[in-house]
């Protein structure tokens, strides 16, 4: 990781590895890998939430997943994931896998 660049993340991010049986202490851990200054929480907006409601619909593509699509668009970060759910959303923002970053 570069020293400018940062890692976005927002609750959704948060409550998806609860569901998948992360615990608090390994969630901290897992992010634990990035400074403090090259972190940020970001909010969703009602805005952002109401049209991931809409994208759930139109292109049957779980909530969060458009969620994340428009908070990475919308805060011009870069979408890394091995989802393939975000194929169905990539005219909102680009998704790469995590090893194409290495």
């Amino acid at each position: 990781m570069l020293e400018d660049e940062k890692i976005l993340y927002s609750d959704a991010v948060i409550l998806e590895l609860k569901q998948l049986g992360f615990k608090e202490n390994e969630i901290r851990s897992i992010f634990s890998i990035a400074k403090p200054e090259n972190k940020r929480f970001i909010y969703a907006t009602k805005d952002q939430i109401r049209n991931a409601r809409k994208l759930t619909q139109q292109r049957a593509v779980p909530f969060r997943d458009a969620l994340h699509a428009l908070l990475a668009r919308d805060h011009e970060a870069q979408l890394v994931s091995r989802d393939h759910d975000f194929e169905k959303l990539r005219d909102i923002t680009p998704c790469r896998l995590p090893e194409d970053l290495i």
